[in-house]
């Protein structure tokens, strides 16, 4: 004979369900509970199967989201290696940019790399990839009047001098940094000093700096020292500055291989008291941008950098 435990419960009131149980099992027999027995099993086993349906769905959509590139896309990587190892909590997981050379099967993407023409050696499933997106500085809009018909746009020419850093200057904005600047050698800036040139004047010769992300932060670290190596100390020169400033961009500029914005070119222009000059597309065609610091104060010495493709920083040692 089979019995409802639910039943007994209702029929023996002020005992607890275990207190029950457990007097049950000694005086009543085991086939009592038979029916009850099999309906929490039943329970337990389709609350196990639906818990496992949940996790796997939530699984897959998290790691086979598939995203489909064409050739000549621009994407970033996500580091695998990173991932596998301990620590590298502050390195960035994504690295980059690289270029789709070709779309192979099974979701697989051949990668070049978008500063040096690299071919990566294995191919890349498309779930560990993201899209670049490129910063592109807008031309300035121009509202017409009604009565005006623009036929062209002539781009005015100014003339700037060029005035590098000095072993000087190197020592002293070195010295100014509380010792955490090293000098190591003069930045190897070359050509006549104060030789005028303008706005539209193409750099003659740049100083090739390593694509890690950190291209601005290591341009500026040759600039001032002489190597690339301090870069990590002028970025967190740089992102001590804005926090003073209370800029929310400096806590996420801290990290390693996170590009360097126009914010931080002028707080380096401001903090090392020099011009920044960067050569760089402004609308189609490229062109000096110069980012000077703040004060009544003019500064005749310039960092000049290179920027032509908008993704990486080299600086111009001759004009």
């Amino acid at each position: 004979m089979v019995y409802d435990f639910d039943d007994l419960l209702e029929s023996v009131g002020g005992m607890g369900r275990y207190q029950i149980l457990h007097i049950a099992l000694i005086f009543v027999p085991i086939s009592f509970f038979t029916g009850y027995i099999d309906v929490v099993f039943k329970k337990a086993d389709a609350n196990i199967e639906q818990a496992q349906a949940k996790q796997q769905a939530n699984f897959a959509k998290r790691r086979y989201k598939q995203k489909t590139f064409i050739v000549g896309d621009k994407v970033l990587r996500y580091n695998l290696h990173r991932a596998d190892r301990k620590g590298g909590k502050q390195t960035d997981p994504w690295d980059g940019p690289y270029e789709v050379a070709q779309v192979g099967e099974k979701g697989l993407y051949c990668l070049i790399n978008a500063s040096t023409k690299v071919t990566l050696k294995t191919k890349v499933n498309g779930c560990n990839l993201k899209p670049f997106l490129e910063y592109i500085p807008e031309a300035p809009s121009v509202t017409p009047s009604p009565d005006v018909q623009i036929v062209g746009v002539k781009q005015e020419e100014i003339s700037y001098k060029f005035s590098p850093l000095t072993v000087a200057i190197q020592l002293a904005i070195c010295n100014n940094s509380g010792g955490r600047l090293v000098f190591k050698k003069k930045s190897g800036l070359s050509g006549k000093i104060n030789k005028t040139f303008k706005n539209t004047s193409e750099p003659h010769t740049a100083k090739e700096i390593e694509g890690d992300g950190n291209c601005l932060f290591r341009a500026l670290s040759f600039a001032i020292t002489g190597e690339e190596d301090q870069y990590a100390v002028v970025r967190s020169l740089i992102c001590d500055f804005i926090a003073c400033t209370e800029n929310i961009q400096a806590e996420l500029m801290r990290k390693y291989k996170v590009w360097g914005t126009t914010t931080e070119i002028l707080a380096a222009a401001n903090m090392f008291n020099v011009n920044v000059y960067v050569w760089a597309k402004y609308g189609p065609k490229l062109t000096w941008h110069i980012h000077r610091p703040n004060g009544e104060e003019v500064v005749e010495v310039s960092v000049y950098l290179e920027n032509k493709a908008g993704t990486h920083f080299n600086v111009v040692i001759r004009l």
